[in-house]
């Protein structure tokens, strides 16, 4: 059977290790949810370690800055790990793919591989893989979801998907899945 634990008291008082979700556990996207500050300052003055992890394609130091700007203190948490942090870690491992890139995504999540040597190209034959942060024209600001997606980045993404099974891709054609219908003509 599942124990349902009431409060934070009572999980603080049975594990040592809290891995928690930014948004929508921590905070909306716009505000902290009531008692989230103080509970992660409870859980560090319990001596708990704290990890926070989002799916934001930004790196780890832009969340904290976000954070920081909601009103969370950065000693209340010990790392931040983001799916953007761990593709700029990987891929800059990676030795096979080639220097140069297509990007789809927001002009603010752009800079995502900024010091690793790689380039952003604007033509599919000259790339080696492709980098894709998001459909939408504009960045969430803490992982608060978008309202609008952007048509001109959702037509590029499916001009790109087209061109790669025509074999337009260096590598050849391009394997892809899609979550959702796709659009005509995909």
């Amino acid at each position: 059977m599942l124990r349902v634990y009431p409060n934070l008291h009572e999980l603080a008082a049975v594990f040592d290790y809290f891995v928690l979700d930014v948004w929508g556990v921590l905070h909306d996207g716009e505000a902290p949810y009531p008692e989230a500050i103080a509970g992660l300052a409870a859980l560090k003055r319990c001596g708990k370690r704290v990890l926070l992890l989002s799916n934001t394609p930004s790196t780890a130091l832009v969340l904290r800055e976000e954070l920081s700007a909601l009103g969370f203190p950065p000693d209340t948490y010990e790392e931040i790990l983001t799916s953007g942090q761990v593709t700029r870690e990987m891929i800059g491992k990676q030795e096979n793919q080639g220097q140069s890139y297509y990007y789809i995504g927001p002009p603010e999540q752009s800079c995502l591989l900024a010091g690793l040597g790689y380039r952003s190209k604007t033509r599919l034959e000259e790339v080696g893989f492709l980098l894709v942060t998001g459909l939408n024209d504009r960045t969430p600001r803490c992982g608060r979801l978008p309202r609008i997606t952007s048509p001109g980045l959702a037509t590029a993404f499916a001009d790109v998907l087209r061109q790669s099974r025509l074999g337009h891709f260096p590598a050849g054609r391009l394997d892809y899945s899609l979550c959702g219908p796709p659009g005509p003509g995909l």
